[in-house]
């Protein structure tokens, strides 16, 4: 899988968010498979659909303020939006604490507990699990794509050294925290949305950069708040290959 280096001002505008904070970094020519991304995305987009067309999406107001956009989804769209570059689902990646804690927690110490959202257990169950599963197979074998889940990098290598067995574990225990990225922001979703109706390239790759920028920018913010490093550049530096391989997928998504 080739991805094209060129700098084009697209490019640019993403990288330049952080140029003042993050300095120059190597430029990587490849980074993981995006499929399994692109098949989560699609499961999200897709449970979301089924879900506006039922009663309970009123109860979501998530799922309400889309509802227009969503009932008239066909399986074409479903996969054109989902082939963002950048997972749709999120299941508190930037809190370094949080996933401390679940991943030292002794499975019995945690009580099953229904879903929360919109979302019926069996979904939150299969969502978490492709979203674990997926992420921890993509971080062990490039750790640079974690920004391609919204992750800060301790998050991502805590991820990455967990057991299978352990992921199964935690699946049954966090499931009612998976959430859509971006739940607090439906604005994203619509403009995702509207742009797989249309199929217009230019508008998908303008949010794909917006998606970018703000992931970048929580990103960097989260790894600031949560690092115990005194010293501001070398907090940020381990976000810079982050947004590197951000820009390569953005790239490679849109060719």
């Amino acid at each position: 899988m080739r991805l094209s280096t060129d700098d084009s001002p697209a490019d640019a505008s993403v990288s330049g968010v952080h140029k003042d904070y993050l300095g120059s970094a190597p430029v990587r020519s490849e980074v993981a498979d995006l499929s399994s991304i692109y098949e989560v995305n699609r499961k999200c987009i897709e449970e979301l659909v089924k879900l506006s067309h039922r009663r309970e999406a009123a109860a979501w107001p998530f799922a309400a303020s889309l509802r227009d956009v969503l009932s008239p989804m066909t399986p074409a769209m479903e996969l054109y939006a989902a082939r963002l570059g950048i997972l749709l689902v999120d299941l508190r990646f930037m809190s370094r604490d949080w996933w401390q804690m679940q991943g030292s927690a002794p499975a019995r110490s945690l009580r099953p507990t229904s879903s929360r959202g919109g979302w019926s257990s069996p979904t939150a169950t299969q969502l978490t699990r492709l979203t674990l599963v997926t992420a921890w197979h993509t971080l062990r074998a490039n750790s640079d794509a974690a920004c391609l889940f919204g992750m800060t990098r301790d998050v991502a290598e805590l991820i990455a050294s967990l057991s299978l067995t352990r992921i199964e574990s935690l699946v049954r225990q966090l499931h009612r925290y998976v959430r859509p990225r971006w739940e607090d922001q439906p604005t994203v979703w619509r403009h995702l949305l509207l742009a797989a109706k249309t199929e217009d390239m230019r508008t998908q790759r303008a949010l794909c950069l917006r998606s970018l920028q703000l992931l970048a920018g929580h990103t960097l913010c989260a790894q600031k708040s949560t690092s115990r490093d005194s010293c501001p550049q070398r907090v940020a530096s381990r976000g810079v290959s982050n947004t590197v391989v951000s820009n390569h997928a953005c790239t490679h998504n849109l060719l």
